[in-house]
């Protein structure tokens, strides 16, 4: 009796250790095959981030070339309505000093009359040369703002500086034809104190306009340079 109990505990022990053994083999079975789900799964999504990124790349290049590109056409269309308004304000110099010339010649004449006329026209043509070299200067500075490289950045600085300077040669001679038209209303009346007076006034301007002229000529052979 104690022997048959002896081989049935040991057919169930030898069952038991087969169960356990493949319990044993399917948990390792399954489990690797779990660890190898969860590296494709972590493959996967490495690859699906690895994706997102070079997406992301893209997007970044493309916007920045977007930028660029962007910045670059209104550079070019700062720079363009700059360059108008400097060749409306040349126009308006050449009439200013068309105008000047023969109010002092008329004056060197003594026809005070018709110099003060062309005194006059100077005065106006000269004040809208002025007026134009400030349009131009505040396109040039947003020029400055929007260029796309740091050599385009100082060719539009050259040219703040240019219109800058052109405006204030332009102001000078705008206010010593003030004085001029007005010293020869007064000669014109016989009143040669009060002329010489505004004559007297418009050296001022006429000396300041002399002293910044070489200033820009200076800037006007660093643009030339600089092309």
């Amino acid at each position: 009796m104690k022997k048959s109990i002896l081989v049935v505990c040991a057919g169930v022990l030898i069952g038991i250790s087969v169960i356990v053994s493949g319990l044993f083999m399917w948990f390792y079975l399954n489990n690797d095959y779990t660890t190898k789900i969860n590296q494709l799964q972590d493959e996967k999504s490495q690859l699906k981030s690895e994706k997102q990124e070079a997406l992301n790349q893209i997007t970044s290049i493309t916007s920045s070339s977007n930028v660029f590109e962007a910045k670059t056409n209104l550079f070019v269309k700062n720079m363009r309505d700059g360059f108008s308004d400097i060749i409306v304000s040349s126009k308006n110099e050449g009439y200013a000093e068309s105008n000047y010339d023969l109010a002092s010649s008329n004056y060197q004449a003594s026809y005070y009359d018709t110099a003060k006329s062309y005194a006059d026209s100077a005065n106006s043509y000269y004040g809208y040369a002025s007026g134009s070299c400030d349009l131009a200067e505040g396109h040039f500075k947003q020029a400055v703002i929007n260029a796309p490289s740091e050599n385009l950045k100082h060719l539009a600085s050259l040219y703040v500086n240019y219109s800058e300077y052109d405006s204030q040669i332009n102001s000078e001679m705008h206010q010593a034809n003030e004085y001029f038209a007005s010293a020869c209303n007064y000669y014109s009346l016989g009143d040669y104190v009060t002329g010489g007076s505004e004559i007297s006034q418009m050296t001022i301007h006429i000396d300041e306009h002399d002293r910044l002229v070489p200033l820009f000529n200076a800037v006007l052979a660093n643009i030339e340079a600089w092309s």
